[in-house]
């Protein structure tokens, strides 16, 4: 007869790569342990209630196993396993669940009993399982108590989830798992390399290399200032499938002055977008020769430069929009510009030459 298990840990045997499936039997892992690792692969276990972790205990697991994850002595309890950093697919595992005193496998403390488990993504539910039935009643080998809860037969094993909720019913108050089955999604597009840097004092060139690639619909640069507010600075054409590596370029031909971060992402086929990497560069327009007071600034900025350096004054709002453009007589080395009329935010004021061009950042509060 199964004992009611205080105290575990979780230990697992894994194998496999990228999409393929994964087996953690926990075998191995020490008494107590709240999370397991597989690969790359972090998951933490937490309880609505009770502890929720790897037991050590010669033969009670599955097919006689010596050890698995639990929780037990709270009815009604939900236990949750999640992964630390990005997304996988459960495609199955073996289930003991009981609401007895003895222990006895899908036994319940009143009537029929169930069991409800919740796929979720960033919080929200993906997926819901509810089982009325399916539990194994006895300890006949290989199950031992456990039964197999297959979710490719419930058409979920394809959602992608970062967590797996698992509540009792009011009359379950024990349950434990063993043989943790599940997968990683394939990435769309395997990156190697993405950098930034100056190019002829001007521009900056943005370079990226993959590895692989599946349905590769495009990639999309976006960049930002010191305030991290990313605006899309330009999309190149991905190349579907393709098994062997691509090289990818583009140029940002009007930096802003300072650091300028740039953050590439992906987008496959279906529309989903990913982000991949960042990059940083820091861009001085030969110096800074111009300023502008006050900035922040309420309604009119003074905007002061070399005289005879800059033949035209830009206004634009962050996302690239032009509000306006004045031209610059060769003894002028000032302007104001009325922000009054404008919404709150953030402005770029360029300042074009022959030779010479340089931004500034105007805070519109």
């Amino acid at each position: 007869m199964k004992a009611k298990l205080t105290g575990f840990w979780v230990a697992m045997i894994a194998a496999g790569t990228l999409s393929a499936q994964t087996t953690v039997t926990f075998e191995g892992s020490a008494n107590g342990a709240t999370s397991f690792t597989s690969g790359a692969s972090t998951f933490n276990l937490t309880s609505s209630a009770t502890s929720f972790y790897v037991r050590v205990q010669n033969g009670l697991g599955y097919s006689s196993s010596n050890t698995f994850i639990h929780a037990d002595d709270s009815y009604g309890q939900t236990g949750s396993i999640i992964k630390t950093s990005g997304t996988f697919n459960i495609n199955s595992f073996w289930f003991f669940v009981t609401g007895n005193a003895s222990q006895t496998p899908g036994a319940t403390s009143g009537g029929a009993g169930s069991v409800t488990f919740r796929g979720k993504l960033g919080g929200a539910t993906q997926f819901t399982v509810i089982k009325t039935s399916g539990f194994a009643t006895n300890f006949n080998s290989p199950g031992n108590g456990f039964a197999l809860i297959n979710f490719a037969t419930d058409n979920n094993a394809t959602k992608q989830i970062d967590r797996l909720e698992i509540e009792l019913s009011a009359n379950f108050d024990y349950f434990a798992i063993d043989n943790f089955i599940f997968s990683l999604p394939v990435l769309p597009v395997v990156l190697t390399q993405f950098t930034a840097r100056l190019e002829n004092e001007r521009q900056v060139a943005l370079q990226w290399q993959t590895s692989s690639e599946q349905q590769n619909q495009k990639f999309i640069i976006y960049r930002s200032g010191e305030d991290r507010q990313f605006i899309k600075l330009t999309t190149v054409a991905g190349n579907g499938t393709s098994p062997t590596g691509r090289h990818y370029s583009a140029v940002d031909r009007s930096p802003l002055s300072g650091n300028n971060y740039y953050k590439l992402a992906q987008v496959d086929r279906d529309g989903k977008e990913v982000d991949l990497e960042e990059s940083v560069v820091n861009f001085s327009f030969f110096g800074t020769q111009a300023s502008a007071h006050p900035n922040p600034v309420k309604d009119k900025v003074t905007i002061r430069f070399s005289k005879g350096k800059y033949h035209q004054l830009t206004l634009t709002s962050l996302d690239g929009r032009r509000i306006l453009q004045q031209q610059l007589t060769a003894n002028q080395e000032s302007m104001e510009v009325d922000l009054g009329r404008f919404s709150k935010g953030t402005y770029l004021v360029q300042l074009s030459g022959v030779e010479e061009q340089e931004v500034i950042k105007l805070l519109r509060q």
